[in-house]
């Protein structure tokens, strides 16, 4: 008894822990948060796309009048209605417009309308479904235009005003010749009575 009692006294040995299995039970420590990456740059060729896309249509168009001007007459004249032709189908086409505008406002052009090209470079001006580089193109021949309109007008103006003064001149001219005339005559009919004078004198 005593001894069963000692056996109950003693304390039971206590059990090794088991050992901890990876994966199972454990909650994982949460990992660093990785800061934000920097938004992306635009490709090198998407900077100053318009700029560039100006530089292009003006050079363009530049090459177009280069080899209208070298075209015969007849060629000239087939261009001529094939543009107008295509403005005609298409009136929102901005290359059309443009060359169109370009062909009326060309000097030499036996159908040259400029103040039509001026009218088709402010509606390519307006029209802001266009992009910014062909209402630029067209800002800049529509100042071109209009400034060499005004210096045609100019010339007219300074050339009428010659024709002006050369008829005046050429007036005056004819007057000054008739007074001449009637001056010569006074003076063939002075010398006749000095003449008449002294063939009567006694």
């Amino acid at each position: 008894m005593a001894l069963l009692l000692a056996g109950c006294s003693t304390p039971p040995a206590r059990e090794a822990p088991a050992p901890v299995q990876e994966g199972v039970g454990v909650r994982p420590e949460p990992a660093e948060a990785s800061p934000p990456a920097p938004p992306a740059l635009p490709p090198a060729h998407a900077v100053h796309a318009a700029p560039s896309a100006a530089a292009g249509d003006a050079a363009e168009l530049l090459a177009y009048a280069r080899r209208y001007g070298a075209l015969s007459a007849e060629a000239r004249r087939k261009e001529y209605g094939n543009v107008m032709q295509a403005l005609s189908r298409d009136r929102k086409d901005s290359v059309t417009r443009l060359r169109a505008a370009l062909l009326l406002g060309m000097p030499g052009n036996p159908r040259r309308d400029p103040a039509r090209a001026i009218a088709l470079l402010t509606e390519v001006q307006q029209d802001m479904s266009l992009d910014d580089h062909a209402r630029m193109l067209a800002t800049l021949l529509r100042g071109h235009l209009e400034e060499r309109q005004k210096l045609e007008e100019q010339t007219a103006a300074l050339g009428l005003r010659l024709k002006e003064e050369q008829q005046k001149a050429e007036t005056l001219q004819q007057k000054a010749e008739a007074l001449q005339q009637k001056l010569e005559e006074l003076t063939r009919i002075e010398r006749s009575m000095m003449e008449r004078s002294r063939g009567t004198a006694p």
